[in-house]
């Protein structure tokens, strides 16, 4: 047997469906030595005790030598990225290196935090979630497939089995009509338009009630009718769960970062039938009217949830072919054996030194200014004074690369909470 190759993933934390999908492809990459980074000391232990158990070296630091130290210790590093603020000390850590860097993308980069073409360019080999990335509009037609032939897909769903699933045992309502939503409880990433289809919603469904799991922030909570919509607070077993619901609603806003959707996937491997806002993440996950339906707009997905509610066969039929789906294509045993022939193909490579500081990306201000990309102009007039400005809910809100996350670090933005 030859060297065993050593491995290096650095995550700002292991928290959420973040956590799942880390952990569970570090503990699916048996054929290597593998090392853990994580950036700040885990709120969450779920994930990073998995790690300990399976016994990986895992180390809790964001002091720039001892990145350093443990870049320079291995032979490839694997970079978790959705724009986490305390990556401005990895990339100082890294500038000037000369090692093997994969950047594994836990956002799509089609709005904020955007993922410029030069951004995926600094990097050895480059991993997505999702394939609905490569629908990035600032890329160019050429851009694009220099990047396909560069990446691989390799889902964040960690060691997922969705065969394993408790799934629906009838498509009978019971009671209440339940409808579902589990995961980002705030308009960072849910819909403003939300309040407003949970109102129509029960407007004509007299007994549909609206359970919602997951955390969530005063501002989110408090636009909703606490009379029919249920905050049930973060859980992180919805075996039992999910089969009661009815359906489950998925509206996300226009802008959001989301990729493989670990509440989505879950909920259809539970035989949920699914109701969604057309973006190119869901259209990279749904088949309309197959194994799940995108609507145009709030009208139509208020529309959508009346004829689930009316008819039993077609509640059936999404629901079933949502769990096959899921079956078929999301697989975590199969996604590891993806990732590991990509290491293997960027193992093959020669390294080269990376310049993050020539992008400005090894400062807090200009890694700020570097994924705000075609946003900055109307971003500098607001953190400048002018509040007639409209920015996304992402920029305002409390993480997710947000002015308020940036300040928990940094204090680079004054007057901003």
């Amino acid at each position: 047997m030859g060297i065993r190759k050593k491995i290096l993933s650095i995550t700002a934390h292991l928290g959420g469906g973040a956590g799942k999908a880390i952990s569970g492809l570090i503990n699916g990459l048996v054929d290597y030595d593998n090392a853990l980074l994580l950036l700040e000391k885990p709120v969450e232990t779920k994930y990073y005790d998995s790690c300990i158990d399976a016994g990986i070296n895992v180390t809790v630091s964001n002091d720039i030598q001892v990145i350093r130290h443990l870049v320079e210790d291995n032979d490839l590093i694997i970079l978790n990225w959705w724009c986490h603020p305390l990556f401005v000390k990895v990339f100082q850590a890294l500038d000037g290196i000369d090692k093997k860097i994969i950047i594994w993308s836990h956002i799509n980069g089609l709005h904020y935090p955007y993922m410029p073409f030069e951004f995926i360019g600094m990097f050895d080999g480059c991993m997505f979630t999702s394939s609905c990335t490569f629908d990035n509009d600032y890329w160019s037609d050429k851009e694009k497939e220099k990047i396909r032939q560069k990446s691989a897909i390799v889902y964040g769903i960690g060691d997922f089995k969705p065969e394993m699933c408790p799934n629906k045992p009838d498509y009978e309502i019971h009671g209440r009509f339940r409808i579902g939503y589990t995961g980002t409880l705030s308009f960072n990433k849910a819909s403003r338009a939300f309040p407003i289809i949970c109102e129509e919603i029960k407007n004509i469904i007299p007994d549909a009630s609206f359970e919602m799991y997951g955390r969530t922030d005063d501002d989110f909570e408090k636009s909703f009718d606490s009379d029919y919509v249920h905050f049930n607070g973060y859980t992180d077993d919805l075996n039992d769960i999910l089969p009661q619901m009815d359906i489950f609603c998925y509206p996300l806003n226009a802008e959001n970062f989301a990729t493989t959707e670990n509440a989505l996937l879950e909920a259809m491997a539970a035989g949920l039938p699914v109701v969604v806002l057309d973006n190119p993440t869901m259209r990279s996950i749904i088949t309309h009217g197959k194994n799940g339906l995108i609507a145009m707009n709030t009208d139509q997905f208020v529309r959508y949830v009346k004829e689930l509610y009316l008819h039993d066969d077609l509640r059936k039929m999404l629901g079933e072919n949502a769990r096959k789906s899921v079956i078929d294509r999301y697989d975590g045993e199969n996604n590891c054996e993806v990732c590991e022939k990509y290491i293997e193909r960027v193992m093959r490579t020669a390294s080269h030194q990376h310049d993050f500081a020539a992008k400005g990306l090894t400062t807090s201000r200009g890694f700020f200014k570097y994924f705000c990309y075609k946003d900055y102009e109307q971003v500098e007039k607001y953190l400048n004074g002018d509040r007639s400005i409209t920015l996304p809910d992402i920029y305002l809100g409390k993480g997710k690369s947000s002015f308020s996350q940036f300040n928990t670090y940094f204090h680079i933005f004054e007057g901003v909470k």
